[in-house]
């Protein structure tokens, strides 16, 4: 019976561990996709009127699609990162 109590704390102690590091991967992600977008805004011109419009529809288009892609890349992440921590704490857990 001690054993399971132990164990039931050890297991409620790991789970805050895996919310806060969850929290602190959060805030590097949003510190991460903040930085380019604040380089990106500083680095903007205006646009020419040699420019024109299809050329920057498809600059707009492109842009969206990769971000699109970033942040099914950036959910595989976490899921890989949160599965090998679990898996961590799993074998931390076990005799």
């Amino acid at each position: 019976m001690q054993g399971v109590k132990e164990r039931t704390k050890r297991t409620q102690e790991l789970v805050v561990q895996i919310q806060t590091r969850r929290k602190e991967v959060r805030s590097k992600i949003a510190a991460a996709q903040a930085a380019p977008q604040a380089a990106q805004a500083g680095a903007t011109r205006p646009a020419t009127h040699a420019e024109s419009s299809s050329e920057t529809v498809g600059w707009t288009q492109s842009a969206s699609h990769r971000s699109g892609s970033n942040d099914q890349l950036d959910e595989k992440f976490r899921r890989w990162e949160l599965e090998e921590e679990l898996e961590e704490l799993k074998k931390e857990i076990r005799p």
